[in-house]
C-alpha cells in the first residue's frame, strides 16, 4: 500500500489514489484552503462514506463546487475566510490521514507536483491531526445556501487573485483560526449567534437525516404519504421513544454509539414504533396536521386567519402547548397572554418572515431566536424549530427538547 504520493504519472501515485486505497464507508475529515473537485466529494458518498470539510473562502475555492456540495446527502461544509488559513489535511476514519501540499482540487489530486503522505491510525500524531480538525471544525463557520449564494456574488467578475480575496473579506471579514494570531474575528455578536445557532443545527440535521434513511429502508409507513409527511411520522417515533425508552432524565444515561451499533438501535425502536401503531398518529394524521397546514401552510393562510384560530394551529406544536404548565388556568391564560404580549400583527408577520420568508431558513430561525423584529415573547427556539417543522415544502425535521432526548437515547452526541 502507498503512503507516498507525488502525481508522477510513471508511478501512478497520484493524491487521488490514497483516497480509493484507504478504502470507503468511513467518516472522512478535510481542512483544505482550496476546493473545486467535487467529483470526488461524491464518489466518497456513494461509497458509503460521510464527509465534514472545512475551506477558506477565497480564489482557490469554487463557488459552484460549494452550492453542489451542499445537495449531496451527508456532506457538511463549514468555512474560515482569513488568508492564515491554509492546511491540506485528511483524516480517513479511525485508519489514516494524508497530509502534504495538495488542495482539494483536480490540480491538487492529479496533476501538480505534489508532495503528501499517510500517517497510520497508530502513529501518536494520528490523534493529534484528529483534535487539531476538531478544533477547527468547532471555529469554522457553516456553509449553507445563503452563505454560497453570497460567496458566489462577492466573487463574481473579479478573476484576479488580489481582487477576489479582497471581495470575499469584504463580505465575510476575516475570519481565521484563533490559534492563529494574526487572524480576528471581527464579527458582531448577533453574527456569532448566528454561527452557532447553525453549527448546532447542523448537527441536530444530520442526526435526523440518518434516522430519516434508516425508516425509509424499513419500507414501512403506518400513514400514508398523502396524510402525513414522513419527517411527522418521524417526530411521533420521537413522541414514542421519549414516553416508552427515556421518561425523566434517563436518556443521559444511554451510552454514545456510532457506526452499525447505533445504527441497529435506531433501526429496533423503528420496529417497536412501527409495530405498535399508536393512536395518537392517526389523530397527528388526520385532525392536528390538516388544522396547523391550514393556517400556517400559506401566506394567505396566516394573513387571514382570526387571532383565534392562529393561536388554536400554534398550540398543536408541542413546545408551545407546553408553556401552559406556567400560567394559572392553562391554554386559556396562556393564549391570552400570548397574544397581549405580542400583539396579532407581530405574530403573523413573524410567522411569515420564519415558514415563508426569503433567504436561507436556518439564518430565519436564528433570526426569529436571538431578538429584533421577528422575536416573540414566549416563543423560544424550540417553538421556532418546531413549528417550522410542521408546515414547509423543504421537508424541514421538527426540532424540539423530546426530539434531542430522544436521539439522545439512540445514542448520539446531544447535551440536553
Amino acid at each position: 500500500m502507498l503512503s507516498l504520493f507525488t502525481n508522477r504519472a510513471d508511478l501512478h501515485d497520484f493524491v487521488r489514489n490514497a483516497f480509493t486505497q484507504t478504502g470507503w464507508a468511513c467518516d472522512v475529515k478535510i481542512a483544505v484552503a482550496f476546493f473545486s473537485d467535487v467529483e470526488l466529494i461524491r464518489e466518497l458518498v456513494a461509497n458509503g462514506c460521510s464527509v465534514d470539510m472545512i475551506v477558506r473562502l477565497g480564489s482557490g475555492t469554487s463557488p459552484q463546487a460549494l452550492q453542489e456540495c451542499l445537495h449531496v446527502p451527508r456532506v457538511r461544509i463549514r468555512y474560515f475566510s482569513a488568508h492564515t488559513f491554509h492546511p491540506k489535511l485528511y483524516i480517513f476514519g479511525t485508519t489514516r490521514a494524508l497530509l502534504g501540499s495538495a488542495n482539494l482540487t483536480n490540480a491538487g489530486m492529479a496533476q501538480n507536483a505534489e508532495v503528501a503522505i499517510t500517517l497510520p491510525a497508530d502513529d501518536p500524531r494520528f490523534d493529534e491531526l484528529a483534535t487539531l480538525f476538531n478544533e477547527m471544525w468547532q471555529q469554522a463557520k457553516v456553509v449553507d445556501e445563503d452563505v454560497a449564494k453570497q460567496y458566489a456574488g462577492a466573487v463574481a467578475g473579479y478573476p484576479p487573485v488580489s481582487a477576489v480575496d479582497s471581495q470575499v473579506q469584504l463580505r465575510f471579514g476575516q475570519h481565521g483560526f484563533t490559534n492563529i494570531a494574526r487572524a480576528h474575528d471581527v464579527t458582531t455578536p448577533a453574527e456569532n449567534y448566528v454561527d452557532e445557532y447553525k453549527r448546532s443545527y447542523q448537527l441536530f440535521g444530520e442526526a435526523f437525516a440518518e434516522v430519516s434513511q434508516l425508516y425509509a429502508e424499513s419500507g414501512v409507513r403506518i400513514v400514508s404519504s398523502h396524510e402525513l409527511p414522513l419527517r411527522i411520522e418521524i417526530d411521533q417515533l420521537f413522541n414514542f421513544i421519549r414516553e416508552n425508552n427515556t421518561t425523566g432524565e434517563s436518556y443521559r444515561d444511554s451510552p454514545l454509539l456510532i457506526g452499525e451499533e447505533r445504527k441497529d438501535k435506531i433501526r429496533h425502536a423503528i420496529q417497536q414504533f412501527q409495530a405498535a401503531k399508536p393512536e395518537y398518529l392517526f389523530t397527528v394524521a388526520h385532525e392536528r396536521y390538516p388544522v396547523i397546514s391550514g393556517v400556517l401552510g400559506s401566506k394567505h393562510g396566516i394573513e387571514d386567519a382570526s387571532p383565534e384560530e392562529l393561536l388554536e394551529a400554534l398550540l398543536i406544536v408541542h413546545a408551545f402547548y407546553t408553556r401552559m404548565r406556567y400560567f394559572d388556568g392553562g391554554v386559556p391564560t396562556l393564549k391570552a397572554w400570548f397574544l397581549a404580549e405580542n400583539g396579532i400583527e407581530k405574530i403573523k408577520n413573524t410567522l411569515l418572515y420564519l415558514i415563508h420568508g426569503p433567504g436561507d431558513y436556518v439564518r430565519r430561525m436564528a433570526d426569529c431566536t436571538y431578538g429584533g423584529e421577528h422575536r416573540l415573547k414566549g416563543f423560544g427556539d424550540y417553538c421556532v424549530k418546531e413549528t417550522i417543522g410542521w408546515v414547509n415544502t423543504l421537508d424541514i425535521p421538527l426540532c424540539n427538547s423530546r426530539t434531542l432526548k430522544s436521539l439522545r437515547w439512540l445514542g448520539f452526541n446531544f447535551s440536553v
